[in-house]
């Protein structure tokens, strides 16, 4: 088959906080290296505002940037069929070689290998998983959110707001409401969703997904129409899993000039849009170290433990620091702050000094 090759001094795979962050900072350290970004989606999505988007299908627009105009000739709207330690090609059979590759493919949901799950639930990921959810939304009577994270408690506080005339339960296989944060979060996360009439299930798995019902360990069995699935993810490695695998210090061990961090739950922070960006700048600052000779002792990347946590349209709650602060309206200001400005950033192209 024909294959048309090109070639870039870095390679930047998916579209994401992590994926935009390492570009700016590489621009930044070293203007005129050619970076080439790919992704297989036209737009940058803000997805911790994503639960915003159910049953207002409006705001989507709101929360993305146009990367083919904001980016121009850097950005190649085309999907990766394999990453291999010298060069990338596209499922056009187009091959990219580099001299610096950074895989920031993100994650896929963790369906626990079980085909139910996958083949009845519904996601909150991805932009187009709104418009899916959206058509089933406004007609379903039972809706079950099985959560992992805070998107959880987001997605149900929303829709009991928005969806009076559905029964909305939300399912914990934990005994307390966002366990891994301070138990007052979790206090405090309960008596409002209570407040809005959502069920809670807590202690208890999901054993089987079907199209109308879903069943617990427990063995209760309880009528669904809409399931949403958010139980972790796994590393979406099946691009580059033959060819690459990686340590702890970013870098891929068959090349020192590939590396991959971000959503991937590997080295062990948040899997928070403020982190992927926090490892993602880092990244862009070995790439400029190398390209420009030069080096630097980096601290090592922590936990930013600062979230904002959804409990309706403009109740939220701040957690910090192993305490929570029910700030409504103060809270809600903060995150629309950070959402701005990160989407101010991302189409300028270039970092806020605060």
């Amino acid at each position: 088959m024909w294959q048309t090759q090109h070639h870039s001094t870095v390679v930047i795979i998916g579209a994401g906080f992590a994926w935009l962050s390492s570009y700016i900072q590489l621009r930044k350290r070293n203007p005129d290296v050619s970076i080439t970004l790919f992704d297989l989606r036209n737009h940058f999505t803000f997805i911790p505002s994503l639960h915003e988007c159910l049953l207002d299908s409006d705001h989507l627009s709101s929360i993305q940037i146009d990367l083919k105009k904001y980016y121009g000739d850097d950005f190649v709207q085309a999907e990766i069929q394999t990453i291999q330690p010298e060069h990338i090609t596209t499922v056009e059979w187009d091959v990219w070689t580099f001299d610096y590759a950074v895989i920031a493919t993100g994650s896929r949901t963790n369906f626990f290998d079980n085909e139910n799950f996958a083949t009845h639930s519904y996601l909150l990921r991805r932009p187009e998983d709104t418009i899916r959810l959206n058509q089933k939304l406004t007609t379903a009577k039972h809706i079950s959110i099985i959560w992992w994270w805070f998107t959880g408690v987001e997605v149900a506080s929303i829709l009991a707001l928005r969806n009076h005339n559905a029964h909305i339960r939300l399912i914990h296989s934990q005994e307390r409401l966002l366990h891994r944060l301070c138990p007052d979060c979790g206090i405090r996360s309960r008596k409002r969703l209570e407040k809005h009439h959502v069920e809670l299930i807590l202690g208890d798995r999901v054993q089987d997904i079907q199209k109308d019902h879903i069943t617990l360990q427990s063995g209760l069995s309880l009528d669904s129409d809409v399931t949403i699935l958010s139980s972790g993810i796994r590393i979406n490695d099946q691009h580059h899993k033959p060819y690459l695998t990686f340590d702890w210090a970013y870098n891929s061990l068959e090349s020192e000039r590939i590396y991959m961090c971000g959503d991937v739950a590997i080295h062990w922070l948040y899997s928070t849009g403020h982190n992927a960006m926090s490892e993602w700048k880092r990244i862009g600052n070995l790439i400029a170290d190398q390209l420009l000779w030069v080096q630097h002792n980096y601290k090592k990347l922590v936990n930013y433990d600062k979230l904002v946590i959804s409990l309706g349209e403009q109740d939220w709650i701040l957690s910090i620091w192993w305490r929570s602060i029910y700030l409504p309206w103060i809270s809600w200001l903060f995150k629309k702050m950070i959402e701005k400005k990160i989407i101010r950033e991302l189409r300028n192209k270039r970092f806020l000094p605060f």
